[in-house]
């Protein structure tokens, strides 16, 4: 059996690089108007943003529109409020109307953006509360330690 109790920087799920959420954080308290970026966001997809840039950009918003689960995570974890459509993969990271919004169809959209302007204080004032959960649940970290303790745990 192998030894998995490496440090963190030698173990095999650092060596590819990756966006993960540890190097995304809730930087900024908003104010202002609603900001909403969606995944179509032209200056957010047409250019290969580097992942630190992506957090500085997804700070800026309060609200992220997913058309899919596959950047709701970076956008949990900068403390956006995700509108996403229903799947497994939102339902598992989204507590609808907690840290998102769970939409049944497109349809949908206009009804779960104005529940957001009209629920934008506690959207705000729980930003940095639902990004430390997001951390504390899929944190490169957290996530290589609960493979470690698995693969430590297989009987060979």
């Amino acid at each position: 059996m192998h030894d998995l109790t490496e440090s963190y920087e030698k173990c095999v799920y650092y060596k590819e690089p990756a966006i993960v959420p540890y190097k995304y954080f809730y930087a900024q308290k908003r104010s202002g108007n609603i900001k909403i970026c969606n995944q179509l966001d032209k200056d957010l997809f047409s250019k290969n943003i580097e992942n630190i840039n992506l957090c500085k950009y997804l700070n800026n918003y309060d609200i992220y529109v997913a058309s899919g689960t596959d950047n709701s995570l970076v956008a949990l974890a900068c403390g956006c409020f995700c509108i996403a459509l229903k799947n497994d993969a939102s339902e598992k990271l989204i507590k609808d109307k907690i840290n998102g919004y769970i939409i049944n169809s497109v349809d949908d959209l206009p009804v779960a953006i104005e529940w957001c302007k009209k629920n934008l204080k506690k959207i705000r004032e729980n930003a940095r509360l639902n990004a430390r959960d997001i951390e504390q649940q899929y944190s490169y970290f957290v996530v290589a330690d609960k493979y470690r303790n698995f693969y430590n745990s297989v009987k060979i």
